[in-house]
């Protein structure tokens, strides 16, 4: 008699191949729930409603149309996994948000690891864009492509507002009219800013192009172009959110004046490079900053000083840093000071290295513009006309290595797909 054993193992065969149809369908139920979606908000829906259902890599793509105000707030991505908030793909028109003269257009409060591209906000009297941190500092933002128009007068009005944040990247930053600033970076640490146009309006002041005010850290700015505004460049330091810490030093009481080293800074590390400033009241207004470094700009048409010093404001420490291989320019009856220095101020912990100075007045009114700001540790050239090119560049043979360097990749904010205000 004979015996067949066929129908066990064909039933193993049969479970084995059931265990891996299993496997397959959950390992493609796991990469489905990774994949990005695409959250579609239009203008009649609620971005702040519709941006909470975001998870980690999800995209939030503005649709054609005007956004009035709009607040987004507590949204989560992860690192490497951002959350990105952009302009639909199928539209070239970058997304529009009308602040329609209230105080913001578009902020971010509490969110993290997030991406806001192609993005337009106009008709703000604070801030155009703010980035927020109120529980916590707001963590890993970038900014690319986002332009800021404003047509209201207001004391405050800035185009871009970062306010206790961590990591913030801007590259691609346009900025038509402001007040107080075009890019206010205030308590936030680790910001960079790679690219940039800034125009003022005859309409409002336009203290600075951008100010930072501690306690802030490690901040650099590059590739940056500022023009026609009444005010500086850059103003560092010259304010804290923190207010006075301590009565300031007094300098006739030798322990006291002592204890001044032990200060901090207003603001710790900057770097600025690469920038061209064009009819602006000077270069930077200098506070309470430790290790200012300033190489390879720019100021052509100084319509008041190459840079000036302010007084810290009470318990901060006096400014230090360097200002090297850069060139300034002015008018004839401009600027009545080369670079003045406010009482209570102290300069000396500024070095000097490299610098270039130009008017058609200078031969004869030198000795009448004052001494510069600063410690000279390197050469100064006077009365050298470094022949700017139409881009800023010196073509002079004697300036060669001063002001802004051409480098193989233009400027970010001069191509043309940055959005227009």
């Amino acid at each position: 008699m004979m015996f067949s054993f066929t129908g066990a193992p064909a039933r193993r065969h049969d479970v084995r191949t059931l265990l891996r149809v299993i496997t397959i369908a959950l390992a493609s139920s796991a990469v489905t729930v990774a994949q990005a979606t695409d959250i579609r908000v239009r203008p009649y829906e609620d971005i702040t409603a519709l941006s909470r259902t975001a998870k980690p890599g999800d995209n939030v793509l503005i649709y054609p149309g005007t956004f009035g105000p709009s607040v987004v707030e507590g949204v989560h991505g992860e690192p490497g996994r951002p959350i990105t908030f952009r302009n639909a793909p199928a539209s070239p028109a970058p997304a529009e948000f009308d602040a329609r003269n209230a105080e913001y257009g578009l902020q971010f409060i509490d969110c993290s690891h997030i991406r806001i591209e192609n993005v337009v906000v106009k008709n703000a009297s604070g801030a155009g864009l703010l980035i927020e941190g109120v529980r916590a500092p707001s963590e890993d933002v970038s900014i690319d492509l986002v332009g800021v128009a404003r047509s209201e007068a207001s004391d405050k009005g800035c185009g871009v507002v970062l306010r206790n944040t961590l990591a913030v990247r801007i590259t691609r930053l346009r900025v038509s009219g402001w007040s107080r600033a075009a890019l206010l970076i205030e308590s936030s640490h680790d910001v960079s800013l790679d690219g940039g146009q800034f125009a003022g309006v005859a309409t409002l002041p336009q203290r600075s192009g951008v100010e930072i005010v501690g306690p802030s850290s490690d901040v650099s700015v590059s590739h940056c172009w500022f023009r026609a505004a009444q005010g500086v460049g850059f103003m560092i330091g010259a304010s804290s959110a923190g207010n006075a810490k301590s009565a300031a030093p007094s300098t006739t009481n030798p322990a006291s004046t002592a204890s001044a080293a032990t200060l901090e800074p207003a603001v710790d590390r900057c770097t600025i490079s690469v920038v061209r400033v064009d009819d602006c009241a000077g270069l930077l207004a200098i506070g309470s900053v430790a290790r200012l470094d300033v190489s390879q700009c720019t100021l052509i048409n100084a319509r008041k000083a190459c840079w000036s010093v302010l007084a810290p404001a009470t318990g901060f420490a006096q400014p230090t840093g360097r200002i090297a291989n850069s060139i300034f320019t002015w008018q004839v009856g401009a600027i009545q000071q080369l670079s003045p220095v406010a009482e209570g101020a102290n300069a000396s912990g500024l070095e000097l290295d490299h610098l270039l100075f130009w008017s058609k007045e200078l031969s004869a009114m030198k000795e009448h513009l004052g001494s510069l700001a600063g410690t000279e540790k390197g050469q100064i050239l006077w009365d050298l006309d470094p022949n700017l090119d139409d881009a800023g560049y010196a073509k002079a043979e004697g300036a060669a290595g001063l002001g802004m360097q051409r480098s193989k990749k233009p400027p970010a904010a001069l191509t043309p797909t940055t959005p227009s205000p």
